[in-house]
């Protein structure tokens, strides 16, 4: 039973459909489209193709204020705080990493390339099956 449980939410994590509903799992999902345009731009060196793709990170819409109305009274307070930390940690972090393409500096966009998946990952494993079953 548990195991079933368990593939239904992995399957609304990953079913385009679930992410359609709510605007908030929409940036989400444009988040994750960006992050796969940067690393098609870092395979083949392309540094505009990786400016681009952070500062469509950065400048993704700000989350909309009823999903955000609707995480604040489902997470705890020190939550809500942390996952609107760790969305102003992805923007500062792309807008680094956008700099760093713009410099044609490899290093350092992988770097930040590095901290921006951290942050989503860690993301993800704290928040991801509330914020679903919140905004679903």
């Amino acid at each position: 039973m548990k195991k079933g449980i368990l593939w239904i939410v992995l399957g609304l994590a990953f079913c385009p459909t679930a992410w359609a509903r709510s605007p908030y799992l929409a940036q989400m999902q444009h988040w994750g489209e960006a992050m796969s345009r940067l690393q098609t731009a870092m395979f083949i060196n392309d540094f505009k193709g990786m400016a681009e793709a952070s500062w469509a990170i950065n400048r993704a819409p700000e989350v909309d204020k009823d999903s955000l109305a609707r995480l604040e009274k489902a997470l705890d307070s020190k939550e809500y705080r942390d996952l609107r930390r760790f969305e102003r940690y992805l923007r500062e972090t792309s807008e680094n990493m956008a700099k760093k393409a713009g410099e044609k500096d490899i290093r350092g966009v992988l770097v930040e390339q590095g901290k921006v998946v951290a942050a989503c990952v860690q993301c993800h494993d704290l928040f991801q099956v509330k914020i679903l079953m919140t905004l679903k």
